[in-house]
């Protein structure tokens, strides 16, 4: 995040020198109006050009345990917090953030240091505070503690940055995320063999499909399109 400040900070200085440079040439006669905007247009072109572009990550990431698996490939700029990044794999997966959720970077806990509890992140790092360049390649994120779903998230290249492209953008994935607590790996299985082998019951059919609006259950579904429409949501919230 340091980068980003330190290039707004040098581009609005650059700007202020730049609309100062044009109101003394318009100002004292020197061009005509029509020939200082060119004059300062091509200035502040060449200015933004030589600023850095973001460094873009690709990023893949897995729901542990499922077999065929549930997965989602991200791109994402690799200044994103920790904090921000949380908020792209509830979306680009399916989840509602309805439970607490931790990162763990080899023997390092990272959480929201706001809610942390007795067993879990007492002395998390502040995922606030790190961002995705200071925990690549490899880390995981763990979602609700009860059910225990573990992601494995894995930085696998950069990628060149387009202007034209909104960050953060999910470009693949398979398979519909499990429903807030189905019981984790175990219960959302069972619940799957179930529902194909026609035994499952009146009750637990309907809770399926209350996250479906009655439709019936599909694990295989996955909407890139729809993905990416949330992610307009607030919560998905970097530039």
């Amino acid at each position: 995040m340091k980068n980003n400040c330190f290039r707004t900070q040098n581009s609005s200085k650059i700007q202020h020198s730049l609309y100062s440079l044009y109101s003394r040439i318009y100002k004292n006669n020197c061009l005509s109006y029509q020939h200082a905007t060119l004059v300062l247009s091509a200035m502040s072109s060449a200015t933004v050009s030589s600023v850095p572009a973001p460094t873009i990550y690709q990023i893949k990431i897995v729901l542990v345990g499922i077999e065929p698996p549930i997965w989602r490939t991200v791109l994402c700029k690799s200044d994103a917090t920790l904090a921000e990044f949380h908020d792209v794999i509830q979306v680009a997966m399916g989840w509602n953030d309805s439970h607490l959720h931790k990162f763990n970077v080899e023997d390092r806990e990272i959480g929201n240091a706001e809610f942390r509890l007795d067993d879990y992140c007492d002395d998390a790092e502040d995922e606030r505070e790190i961002t995705l360049e200071d925990v690549a390649p490899s880390f995981e994120y763990e979602y609700d503690f009860g059910d225990g779903w573990v992601h494995d998230v894995h930085i696998e290249k950069e990628v060149p940055y387009n202007a034209k492209v909104s960050y953060p953008l999910c470009i693949a994935g398979e398979r519909k995320c499990p429903p807030e607590d189905s019981g984790g790996v175990w219960g959302y299985q069972s619940t799957l063999d179930a529902l194909a082998d026609g035994t499952i019951d009146d009750d637990r059919r309907e809770w399926m499909e209350e996250f479906t609006g009655g439709e019936p259950w599909d694990a295989e579904e996955f909407n890139l399109e729809m993905v990416n429409w949330n992610s307009h949501a607030p919560r998905w919230r970097m530039a």
